[in-house]
């Protein structure tokens, strides 16, 4: 199993790499890596992947990055963004940044009965937390593509 991980590590990183010393301004890849959070803390389940494709292909950006980035959500941080999304969406909304209980063992009557109180929270949330996380993403990203391109050789 260690050498497994090893392994998928290093190839991550390399593709990282490549993907973040490609030949992109920094612009370029701070704007994919923004817009690819910013979508990915978003409540539009099943929809990120469209609309980062479309966004890469309507704006220009680098399409494997933005897909890297709406990967925030993926299932092990996909909860934890959602408590901060509606936690936030519900403070900015003046309801104070308590969630409410609820009881995850699989009895939605909870979730239900707070109806659209709850999905306000979450988009509410999402359009604070978003931007915040893209842009320490984005910044994170112009940062590493600054320390890994590679120098050019100065011309005689």
């Amino acid at each position: 199993v260690h050498v497994w991980l090893r392994e998928r590590w290093r190839r991550f990183r390399a593709w990282l790499r490549k993907e973040l010393a490609a030949h992109l301004e920094p612009r370029q890849i701070f704007w994919a890596l923004f817009l690819g959070v910013f979508v990915g803390v978003t409540p539009l389940w099943g929809l990120h992947v469209i609309i980062c494709v479309f966004a890469a292909r309507l704006l220009k950006l680098n399409q494997a990055l933005m897909l890297f980035a709406v990967g925030i959500s993926h299932p092990i941080m996909g909860p934890p963004l959602l408590a901060l999304d509606a936690a936030v969406g519900s403070a900015a909304l003046g309801r104070g940044f308590v969630l409410p209980s609820i009881d995850f063992s699989g009895d939605l009557r909870p979730i239900l009965a707070l109806g659209g109180q709850i999905v306000v929270d979450l988009f509410v949330g999402s359009f604070i937390v978003g931007p915040v996380l893209g842009v320490a993403c984005g910044g994170l990203g112009v940062f590493l593509a600054h320390r890994w391109r590679p120098t050019e050789a100065p011309q005689p």
